[in-house]
């Protein structure tokens, strides 16, 4: 389940250590032999995995630790400024030290059991020809997983992640780092000369937005994931209120 041991941090991730793809049959032909892919022969487009012990075989030796799955620190801010009847208030909260594996992207850039929609970076990201600078693996309409291409979804079975959606591949790796925005809030008491004439003791109009998005590095949709794995899902929804409040 990602490797736990005596004496140390729960939660570690290791991946297998995405380079790139092979840009030609000659390259691809010097590929090291890989037990994921059950030994298939690597085509131009495929995923170049880092033979970090250079055996010739790619293997749990050959995975490179990616982080953690939880944070190791967190925190959060609370600001309430007030300017005569004029109160604005903002809420934040912050995490750091975790990694993603963002496993739905996996999924849909691997074409996982034909079951996902492709995406944009499918078509415009992917490996199509050699030196186009594509970040992604070719992109095929055989799943990836079933066909033993293995260039998104690795095997779990090793030292990887056995949670389902692990993509085993630091290419889906990133930072879960991020800064959410709660809360911003304005509200505003109206002047007791003015609801003095309609025998109220006091009138506060407010508006607020809630759960207004993040600054982070996770290209995912939710970085408040601390699972280690991504398999889809989806913030919370962003929420706005407005109103009066009347005391007599």
């Amino acid at each position: 389940m990602g490797g736990i041991a005596e004496g140390e941090r729960f939660g570690g991730r290791w991946a297998f250590h995405y380079l790139g793809t092979y840009q030609t049959e000659e390259e691809a032909a010097k590929a090291p032999n890989d037990p994921n892919a059950q030994g298939r022969k690597k085509h131009a487009g495929d995923a170049i995995f880092e033979d970090v012990n250079n055996d010739g075989q790619l293997d749990s030796k050959d995975m490179i630790f990616m982080g953690y799955v939880r944070p190791d620190k967190v925190g959060g801010i609370i600001n309430t400024l007030k300017y005569k009847g004029l109160t604005v208030r903002i809420v934040m909260d912050w995490a750091m030290g975790h990694v993603i594996d963002n496993g739905f992207k996996g999924q849909i850039m691997g074409s996982s059991r034909n079951n996902n929609n492709a995406i944009k970076e499918a078509m415009t990201n992917s490996w199509q020809s050699a030196n186009d600078g594509s970040k992604y693996p070719k992109y095929t309409v055989q799943s990836d997983y079933d066909y033993q291409y293995r260039n998104h979804m690795r095997w779990d079975n090793q030292i990887g992640s056995s949670a389902s959606g692990s993509t085993n591949n630091s290419l889906y790796f990133s930072k879960g780092d991020y800064l959410a925005f709660r809360e911003v809030s304005l509200s505003y008491m109206l002047p007791l000369s003015w609801i003095r004439k309609m025998r109220l003791s006091a009138v506060e109009v407010f508006a607020g937005a809630y759960n207004i998005g993040y600054i982070k590095k996770y290209d995912g949709m939710f970085p408040e994931i601390y699972t280690g794995v991504d398999y889809g899902i989806y913030p919370r929804p962003r929420q706005y209120n407005m109103g009066v409040k009347i005391n007599f």
